[in-house]
């Protein structure tokens, strides 16, 4: 009988690592520096940060995280809806006044020769008031010439990010 156990452990165990692997969905990875240019992370009580999206859509998982290096920002979008821009919403409150950034990341549906969802760093992004829309590259040759950055790692994946900071400027 333990040996039936551990065989029905395991084998739900592969399937929930596979199950994982194959989960629908990209990433933004950003780093967040305040007006003075210092640092952002997630001990900074100041500043608050809520997913929305533009669509009325339950289905669409949205997420917020900050990487193990504690200065790095992971904006997740997955399952449904991939196609469609998201909106992260910052508000910074100090001595009871509110200033709110929001930031618009596009679909990360590639151009290149190799159409497909990419996880995109986003580089430095300063906090200011209003929208701040991520840029993506605009030809083919220029999707083509991202350099390839390993960012975020956790226990299950090392995720491969595409560098779109200079398109920030």
């Amino acid at each position: 009988m333990e040996t039936t156990t551990k065989l029905i452990a395991a084998i739900i165990i592969c399937f929930s690592l596979k199950a994982q692997a194959q989960w629908p969905g990209h990433y933004y990875a950003f780093i967040l520096k305040d007006q003075n240019g210092n640092l952002v992370d997630s001990s900074d009580h100041k500043y608050s940060m809520k997913t929305e999206s533009y669509h009325d859509s339950s289905e669409v998982m949205l997420s917020i995280d900050m990487c193990e290096n504690n200065k790095t920002w992971k904006f997740y979008i997955g399952y449904k809806d991939l196609d469609l821009p998201h909106k992260l919403r910052i508000e910074k409150t100090i001595d009871g006044v509110q200033e709110v950034m929001s930031i618009e990341f596009p679909s990360t549906l590639s151009g290149g020769k190799e159409k497909y969802y990419r996880n995109l760093y986003a580089g430095k992004i300063k906090f200011q008031k209003g929208l701040f829309r991520i840029r993506l590259p605009e030809t083919d040759d220029e999707w083509d010439e991202l350099k390839e950055l390993k960012l975020c790692p956790d226990q299950y994946n090392n995720y491969t990010f595409y560098d779109i900071s200079k398109f920030q400027k």
